[in-house]
């Protein structure tokens, strides 16, 4: 989340944030693209009152106060979740309440097809169940869903909100009371299915990098633990190789910045990366725990550096390198 705070600082530096047509988010992202959406005007978007607000956020506690609550009130962890991003950040307000442009897309997991369900304001849907035309649902609830990371905020058990209709005829089809999601990185962990058919794509990966360990425990938790992160890390990587390296994807612009790139031919102008930093910033835990104030800046510092790296020499090559990080602290 904080890592794509300093990604949309510096994309609104280089004027690139302007020209961006959709917003596809995916787990901690779309807990930034809800913040985006409140505060993008027609003057485009004020970056400092996403900042202000995302960087409040990640100085609470908010993953065992879900599940915990949801627990003693006998109630799914993402909901009471959902409620807990109204208090500290959505204020209420609904899907409908996102702006028209650019386009908001905020990707979750069907557990019941296995496919992405996508919420968008016009519509939401799963291509092989049907969709929702403009679907009354307040946008904490699909942010929760979205990021209800497995196994202990998930699933998001969300009352089907409105009609589900055919696709193509738009005629009502039978659908399940309630829609059982969980996080949309289960099923695509950068968001990109929705914006294949752009020709530019921007993909900003805060996820961990997956790590390689000598030392494995027995135990079932564990060893569960262990193969589901395995499991997404392969998604991962699937996905990164479509978008970048398969048959026709050069005839596209695609930018990935991400801690699980190689960072080893780093431009000579810019701001400097330290192997050592972009390790021990990568190995932060992606929970949604109170942060020290001084990671939260280095986590922004560490996005703004990288989106400058990879979408500076390629798309607004006679642009200056920044001199200095957005926050105090730099990397550490």
């Amino acid at each position: 989340m904080l890592f794509h705070v300093g990604a949309l600082r510096r994309l609104a530096e280089l004027g690139v944030l302007d020209e961006v047509g959709t917003v596809s988010s995916v787990s901690g992202g779309s807990i930034a693209a809800a913040a985006m959406s409140m505060h993008w005007a027609q003057d485009g978007l004020n970056v400092d009152a996403v900042e202000r607000s995302l960087f409040d956020l990640a100085g609470t506690t908010l993953d065992v106060r879900a599940v915990l609550g949801g627990w003693a009130r006998l109630r799914a962890p993402a909901t009471r979740l959902a409620a807990l991003y109204d208090q500290h950040l959505l204020d209420g307000r609904s899907l409908q309440d996102v702006p028209d442009e650019p386009y908001f897309v905020f990707n979750t997991t069907n557990m019941h097809s296995g496919n992405a369900f996508m919420w968008s304001k016009d519509a939401a849907h799963d291509y092989s169940v049907g969709r929702i035309i403009e679907p009354q649902i307040a946008l904490s609830l699909v942010v929760a869903a979205s990021s209800s990371f497995p196994p202990m905020l998930s699933p998001a058990r969300i009352r089907t909100p409105g009609v589900m209709v055919h696709h193509h005829t738009g005629t009502p089809i039978p659908a399940q009371s309630r829609l059982w999601l969980t996080d949309g990185g289960v099923y695509d962990n950068m968001g990109v299915q929705s914006v294949d058919d752009h020709q530019t794509v921007l993909i900003s990966d805060g996820g961990a990098p997956f790590a390689t360990t000598t030392k494995l425990s027995t135990n079932w938790l564990s060893i569960s633990l262990r193969t589901m992160s395995l499991l997404q890390d392969q998604v991962g990587k699937r996905r990164r190789y479509e978008e970048l390296y398969a048959p026709g994807a050069s005839a596209k612009t695609r930018l990935l910045w991400s801690l699980r790139n190689d960072h080893s031919g780093q431009p000579d102008d810019g701001l400097h990366l330290a192997p050592d930093r972009l390790r021990a910033l990568g190995s932060v835990h992606t929970r949604l725990a109170k942060m020290p104030t001084e990671t939260r800046s280095q986590l922004i510092n560490l996005g703004y550096a990288l989106t400058d790296y990879r979408v500076r020499p390629v798309l607004r090559p006679d642009a200056a390198p920044p001199t200095a990080f957005p926050r105090a602290g730099g990397l550490g």
